[in-house]
């Protein structure tokens, strides 16, 4: 191979790579849906740490990480519910901002997201009622990985967090 296409090779390698890392980042128009999340209820007061589901592992920012939880106004009367059931209707958007540890959290800056979206309300497993997002600025759909840890949730349409649950989980 001649430098010159070493060169053509490498610097096309790095473009690709960069910009595959800015849409991770989450530099990119976000998805309409959940584009103003932050102007969404708040569903917690103070961060949520620790791993209240015992199944965390290094997800969502692990055990150590600061997250914040928002919804749409179509999941608001569901989730803040005290008593349940939880039974999501469709068109509700849960937004998870995650920062890595509580020194993170209190710089503030660009958290990580991940979003629930309510699509469904059809599937007796629940899983395909939902899709996924793994970033502010991607594409919500269908995620075998998340539904499967979120399985767990079985009994609140597989949403860890609602009024039922919130209080433990602040007392991490």
């Amino acid at each position: 191979m001649t430098p010159k296409l070493t060169l053509k090779i490498g610097t096309l390698a790095f473009a690709s790579l960069t910009l595959a890392g800015c849409a991770y980042l989450g530099l990119g128009s976000p998805d309409p849906r959940w584009a103003d999340y932050t102007s969404w209820t708040k569903i917690n007061e103070e961060p949520i740490t620790g791993d209240h589901t015992h199944i965390l592992g290094n997800l969502h920012q692990g055990s150590s990480g600061y997250r914040d939880i928002y919804v749409n106004d179509v999941g608001r009367d569901t989730v803040l519910d005290p008593e349940g059931p939880y039974k999501y209707p469709v068109g509700t958007v849960i937004v998870k901002e995650q920062y890595r540890n509580q020194a993170a959290y209190e710089r503030g800056g660009r958290p990580g997201v991940t979003v629930m979206l309510k699509v469904e309300d059809s599937n007796p497993t629940q899983a395909s009622d939902w899709q996924w997002s793994r970033g502010y600025t991607m594409t919500a759909s269908e995620d075998d990985f998340c539904s499967a840890c979120h399985m767990a949730a079985y009994n609140s349409d597989l949403n860890f967090v609602n009024g039922a649950s919130l209080p433990d989980f602040l007392r991490q």
